[in-house]
């Protein structure tokens, strides 16, 4: 700590700036660099420079490492004073990561509030690529709340900025929200065809971490559509990219990769009916999102246990695991993956013929649909979930 005195954000933005571009080299520095920007963000002559330097590590601390609850509040103290100076340039660019880092911890309620405030500052201040990066947090909701619904109106002027921009970095991370936001509601064609556009963009930049994330977003988009048409050729492309997707975010060091590329490739094997491997990947999955304490990643996890345990009946166990999961979805406030597994409890409970606890499960699932809405997804759910309750015993 007593190197803080011979330190400043002057200093720090001196040494980023003429070090690697790789900030990886920063990650034995973080302890440090957060003492400055804590000290020099109460000095008026250092606040500017302490905000750029916020600016430039934050994504690498907070969303690449995702230590979170290390900068997340120093993130808002840094709003809070640039709100004081009535900077709309320095809120929008501030808000923009705040978005993020409460998507990232499952607030979608204050994720929606900070890209929608970032998008009028952006507005405000005619900044072309924060508008941009606040209409891609927008569509990212769309991936964890249906309720968050993709509208034309959101689309059309988010590609309409980002033609303004000869930014590719920020078109990849738009093509990417957009292929998976369109997966979710079923538009599979445009879904791939936005993925590829990604992928290329970020191929362009010769970037690992963008390849990486536009051939994970192309994974996924082949899985739903898999779903869709039952079709193990496109579950296979899945997997083949998500090699893809494997090698090139190893060389990076982004956090989210461990849980969420084995939750994926748990996915693929079960929909493939590989039990025994959907199951391994998924404990992959659980264990590396407990380790990071990655609440999303961890529901998800164990979700997808519950299902593949309900099939190789072990029971009790699954039943463990989806009411775990049942409990964290409500948490997070995600009504749909909740509404998924009171279907994957109903199921279960079918198995073991437990008809009531069968038919409380699927009644309160189907309410839960009314309030979701019509999507497709939603719609597909309700489908089953009536078709299961239709086939149940009648009750006594």
């Amino acid at each position: 700590m007593d190197l803080i005195k011979f330190e400043s954000s002057k200093n720090w933005l001196r040494y980023i700036e003429n070090g690697e571009k790789d900030l990886g080299w920063l990650a034995s520095h973080e302890e440090t660099i957060f003492a400055v920007i804590q000290q020099d963000l109460y000095r008026d002559s250092e606040f500017h420079r302490a905000f750029d330097l916020v600016q430039i590590v934050f994504p690498y601390f907070g969303i690449v490492l995702e230590h979170l609850d290390m900068w997340t509040p120093i993130l808002m103290e840094t709003l809070i004073q640039a709100q004081g100076l009535s900077d709309n340039d320095r809120q929008a660019r501030i808000l923009r990561w705040v978005g993020e880092a409460y998507l990232k911890t499952g607030q979608q309620r204050s994720s929606h509030n900070a890209f929608t405030t970032a998008l009028d500052r952006a507005k405000e201040g005619k900044i072309d690529e924060m508008m941009l990066a606040a209409y891609t947090g927008l569509i990212k909701l769309q991936w964890f709340d249906l309720r968050q619904p993709l509208t034309k109106e959101i689309v059309q002027q988010a590609l309409g900025v980002a033609q303004r921009l000869d930014d590719l970095g920020l078109r990849g991370d738009l093509y990417e929200a957009l292929a998976l936001a369109n997966a979710h509601i079923g538009n599979i064609p445009i879904a791939l065809e936005q993925g590829q556009m990604a992928y290329i963009y970020w191929n362009k930049l010769n970037n690992p971490e963008g390849l990486g994330r536009a051939a994970f977003t192309l994974a996924e988009v082949y899985r739903y559509a898999a779903r869709d048409d039952n079709s193990t050729g496109y579950l296979q492309h899945a997997l083949d990219i998500l090699e893809i997707a494997r090698s090139n975010m190893a060389e990076t060091d982004y956090a989210w990769q461990y849980p969420m590329i084995a939750y994926v490739e748990g996915s693929i094997y079960f929909q493939l009916g590989m039990w025994n491997e959907a199951e391994s990947a998924y404990e992959i999955s659980l264990d590396e999102a407990t380790r990071m304490n990655r609440v999303q990643s961890v529901v998800v996890a164990r979700h997808g246990l519950g299902l593949v345990q309900t099939q190789k009946g072990n029971f009790e166990i699954a039943r463990g695991n989806l009411l775990l999961a049942r409990e964290l979805w409500k948490k997070l406030n995600n009504m749909f993956e909740e509404t998924n597994v009171l279907f994957a409890l109903a199921n279960l409970e079918v198995k073991v013929s437990n008809y009531e606890f069968a038919r409380n499960y699927l009644l309160t699932a189907l309410g839960n649909c009314d309030q979701l809405g019509d999507f497709p997804d939603s719609i597909f759910l309700r489908t089953q979930l009536q078709a299961m309750l239709d086939n149940l015993p009648p009750a006594p």
